[in-house]
């Protein structure tokens, strides 16, 4: 399986589910994901970062998918870390939207994401980041619902 980033593509929105929240739908090499809301569950999708970057590669030895996320959010509203540290501080989903249009979600039910979090300065900023072994590359959302 090829990493299909288009890397002339830039980051505009990043978003994070909680695994307890979702039902994801995907086969093992598959390129594309479809990920569903349970019930009710609400949760902020995307937030517009200040910075971010995600990154993947191959091991050299193919066994696994090197992945790494640095994303940064700044806000002057006071809740504003709390409310994203409730969505962000457990095993997740990432979801990065970019430029072109596409939409990588990185994460499955059985390989999930979980992100550090630092906070600091006025205006709060939230510095998340994640650095994980994949067992294959991010794939492309086919549907949210």
């Amino acid at each position: 399986m090829a990493n299909y980033h288009d890397p002339h593509a830039e980051i505009i929105e990043v978003g994070f589910a909680p695994i307890s929240a979702v039902t994801v739908i995907t086969d093992i090499g598959s390129q594309e994901i479809d990920v569903v809301v349970n019930g009710n569950s609400l949760f902020p999708m995307f937030e517009y970062p200040s910075s971010a970057s995600f990154r993947e590669k191959k091991s050299s030895s193919g066994d696994y998918v090197d992945q790494e996320l640095e994303v940064v959010f700044t806000s002057s509203e006071a809740d504003f870390v709390s409310s994203q540290r409730q969505w962000i501080d457990k095993d997740c989903l990432a979801f990065v939207r970019y430029t072109s249009g596409k939409v990588l979600v990185a994460g499955t039910e059985e390989a999930p994401c979980r992100c550090e979090i630092e906070e600091s300065g006025t205006p709060r900023t939230l510095k998340v980041s994640m650095k994980r072994k994949s067992p294959e590359f991010a794939k492309v959302l086919k549907s949210l619902r």
